[in-house]
């Protein structure tokens, strides 16, 4: 079962009302794109909160999926302003980020980059990392 704990903050790409966007009936594409940083975790209260914040920098979102951890990661990454998916079980790394690249998709990511919640990834280099993704899209 996965469990979504919301913020009730409307994402950049949705109106309050519940209206679609003009943008997506139009199909008008913003020449900045949608870029959402998905974070896999599972028991990561000790590096999560730093992951989440430097990702912010460079994410018009960030999605965590805690992959049923049995500490504070969820509520830290909720804290944090994230978009929280919560396995009720360890369902594995390939499960969350199955789960991720799903709930991406249905935020109109433009770009997904995913960056472990131990902290292994430099959240800095997203620029870098999608620079490429980026131009490609644009010549398109």
């Amino acid at each position: 079962m996965l469990v979504e704990i919301k913020n009730s903050e409307p994402k950049n790409n949705e109106i309050e009302n519940g209206e679609t966007p003009l943008k997506d009936v139009m199909g008008i594409v913003n020449a900045k794109p949608f870029v959402v940083v998905g974070i896999p975790a599972f028991n990561e209260e000790h590096s999560i909160a730093r992951v989440i914040v430097e990702a912010q920098k460079y994410a018009d979102e960030v999605i965590v999926c805690d992959d049923g951890s049995a500490d504070l990661t969820a509520e830290i990454a909720f804290r944090l302003d994230a978009h929280v998916f919560t396995h009720d079980r360890n369902l594995g790394y390939g499960a969350s980020l199955k789960t991720l690249f799903e709930k991406a998709k249905e935020s109109a990511a433009d770009v997904l980059v995913t960056l472990d919640g131990d902290g292994q990834h430099d959240p800095s280099e997203i620029p870098t990392i999608i620079k490429p993704v980026v131009s490609a899209r644009r010549t398109l």
